[in-house]
């Protein structure tokens, strides 16, 4: 498999910092091997990301997601927010 993506971020003043990543992974052999469901089962990965923002002694966000390959029907969602100091 290679995995390729995107990442990106910003980091302001006294530590405030928002980062993004988007990426798949591509099966050059195309041999099957993870169970389906896994986001592994076809030659091109389920697309995944995820976004996190930090706004120090306040609040920490990170959401997360999977979209299937074909059509990014959204297949797993993760938002985690942690508040206060």
């Amino acid at each position: 498999r290679v995995a390729y993506g995107v990442r990106t971020g910003w980091n302001g003043n006294q530590g405030t910092s928002v980062s993004a990543i988007v990426g798949q992974s591509y099966d050059l052999a195309d041999r099957p091997g993870f169970a389906a469901g896994t986001g592994l089962e076809s030659q091109n990965s389920d697309v995944v990301g995820a976004l996190n923002i930090i706004w120090p002694d306040k609040a920490d966000l990170a959401y997360s997601l999977r979209l299937n390959e074909r059509d990014f029907d959204p297949r797993e969602h993760d938002l985690r927010a942690t508040f206060g100091p």
